[in-house]
């Protein structure tokens, strides 16, 4: 069980060093992370309310309360009915309370919507608005033991798929077969679910981010294989590329250059270096044998309650690594027409380096 409060505790210490009155959390990733509740969005909104100082409230719809009071242990709450509607209550609020109409919000300009604006914006219309992503990043970032346990549990069951998915990758055999095979695997692994698959095989593998069809597996091309697991919560994604019987030298080229890369990124992660160096060192390990224009995205991205979230190991991203952070490394290259290749593995920083959650074979076979 996570110590919620604790991790409450340093979100205000954050607020009150930052000069933000109230942090504004919505359904999403955030949510669980700092109360355990997670729930969908819907028509009525909910949020959560962190004030810099003081007691945690919610604020909900009436019928909601008793749940969100039962897992969170929230106690202070701002409640509305249908017949009213979500706008007046907390115009009480602040009128009751005196809020200063100047006040600071920190507020989820990603994941929140122009419903949850509106309101807060009738409510305060003076207030400064800030985007409290990069906030609570900043607690999120770095993994305890827990975590890290989670994300492994979750990795485990990623190779376990590549695992099964090499064993029934032959000629004549549909992108859809592969991706029921995989399935197989998390449905046999209660209580982990599946986060995402995709499966790219031939001149699609050109698309970094292309969509699983029924579409004929042949000899002699790659196939993309991108996926990951759930487990309480938290998700694993890996990559990698298959040959389906003897490839062309083109591709035999590319794969080797492309694992180079993983290798050097995956070596040069460590305490102390920057987002922006991961992606250049293993960038530049491409860019070196002639196919920089072929790698189109960034180096990786953070892992965690979201399959996208802080750190980004991308340029211009100066964060420094620190003991805990769990990241993505999976440099790619692509080549429309011919297809394309990609290795991506989960990495933990420790304390002189890192070490791979992910741990499926890395060699061309």
């Amino acid at each position: 069980m996570f110590n919620y409060q604790e991790r409450v505790k340093r979100l205000q210490e954050l607020a009150v060093s930052r000069a933000i009155d109230y942090i504004f959390i919505v359904p999403g990733a955030n949510l669980g992370y700092f109360t355990g509740l997670n729930m969908h969005m819907s028509e009525r909104p909910t949020m959560v309310v962190v004030p810099a100082k003081g007691e945690i409230f919610a604020y909900c719809p009436a019928f909601e309360s008793a749940k969100i009071k039962k897992v969170t242990g929230i106690d202070n709450f701002i409640t509305y009915i249908d017949e009213e509607g979500p706008y007046p209550t907390v115009k009480r609020w602040v009128e009751k309370n005196n809020i200063n109409p100047n006040s600071t919000i920190a507020f989820e300009y990603r994941t929140a919507r122009l419903l949850e604006y509106d309101v807060i914006k009738q409510a305060l219309p003076n207030c400064r608005l800030l985007d409290a992503r990069a906030l609570m990043a900043e607690l999120r970032m770095c993994k305890d033991s827990q975590e890290q346990q989670y994300l492994q549990k979750a990795a485990d069951i990623s190779d376990a798929m590549l695992k099964r998915v090499r064993e029934v990758l032959r000629p004549g055999v549909k992108e859809s077969d592969i991706k029921k095979a995989a399935l197989d695997v998390v449905q046999n692994n209660a209580p982990c679910s599946l986060s995402f698959l995709s499966v790219a095989s031939g001149p699609k593998a050109s698309d970094p981010h292309a969509t699983s069809e029924d579409r004929i597996i042949n000899k002699g091309e790659m196939v993309i294989i991108d996926t990951g697991a759930i487990f309480n919560g938290y998700s694993s994604d890996i990559t990698r590329t298959l040959p389906v019987g003897e490839v062309s030298e083109e591709l035999k080229k590319i794969y080797a250059i492309v694992k180079r890369a993983n290798q050097a990124g995956r070596d040069a992660a460590k305490p102390g270096i920057t987002c922006q160096e991961i992606d250049r060192i293993t960038r530049k390990v491409i860019e070196d044998s002639g196919y920089g224009l072929y790698f189109t995205h960034r180096t990786g991205h953070g892992l965690g309650l979201e399959v996208h979230e802080e750190p980004y190991i991308v340029e211009g991203n100066n964060v420094v690594l620190k003991e805990g952070m769990v990241f993505t490394i999976e440099p790619g290259i692509y080549i429309p027409g011919v297809g394309g290749v990609r290795i991506e593995d989960d990495v933990v920083i420790t304390e002189e380096g890192c070490y791979s959650l992910t741990n499926y074979p890395r060699e061309l076979s």
